[in-house]
């Protein structure tokens, strides 16, 4: 039984630290991602940036597959191979546990639509409108390497 107890454990820990991060201000910025800090916007503004296309990147150090992601999101955002922003949990960020109000978000072009279910979290945006949503490690690393 005590062996057991590990595998039952670390899925919990990583779904609980992949919730949303209980920081009282929209506009802390992770010193871990310091070097990208002109990349980062706040969740309002999500659908109000001046490109045409872009990706917004939800993540927190509390979050394991944030972490195993950080390197390469950070690499991707610096080399400009999309316009890419950054958005850190915040209060004002509508975290849901419900996982299709969360997928509803596509095709949404009003910020009161848009839900985020964990981090990470991968959002495309164009013309205003949510057209990518994926909150899948694998298919966010795979959208980055796309690119390469």
């Amino acid at each position: 039984m005590k062996r057991l107890l590990p595998f039952v454990l670390l899925p919990i820990f990583l779904l609980v630290g992949c919730q949303k991060n209980n920081k009282n201000t929209s506009s802390f910025i992770e010193p871990h991602y310091e070097e990208v800090e002109e990349f980062h916007i706040e969740w309002k503004d999500l659908l109000n940036q001046k490109e045409e296309q872009y990706f917004a990147y939800v993540y927190s150090v509390t979050c394991t597959p944030c972490s195993m992601l950080r390197e390469e999101v950070i690499s991707f955002a610096k080399e400009k191979k999309a316009n890419f922003y950054f958005i850190y949990p915040s209060d004002d960020i509508p975290f849901t546990k419900d996982e299709n109000l969360a997928d509803a978000s596509l095709g949404k072009d009003k910020i009161e639509d848009v839900y985020c279910y964990s981090t990470p979290t991968l959002i495309g945006i164009d013309n205003k409108t949510i057209t990518k949503y994926s909150r899948d490690y694998t298919e966010i690393k795979g959208f980055i390497e796309s690119y390469k």
